[in-house]
């Protein structure tokens, strides 16, 4: 992941943030629609690696 926020240490800033996340839903038997996002946030400095990270899960 340190490649992919930093870009090879071709990009210009020393520190990136970075984020991914998965939304999911469905239907329930009685016709509600449930949802739940996972994700990930990550935060790379050249010469350091990722010197952050941190997680989330939302109803």
């Amino acid at each position: 992941m340190e490649w992919n926020l930093l870009l090879g240490n071709e990009h210009p800033n020393n520190e990136r943030l970075g984020y991914s996340w998965l939304e999911f839903g469905r239907i329930d038997e009685n016709g509600a629609a449930l949802f739940v996002t996972i994700g990930a946030g990550l935060k790379a400095a050249r010469g350091r690696g990722v010197t952050k990270h941190w997680f989330i899960v939302t109803p």
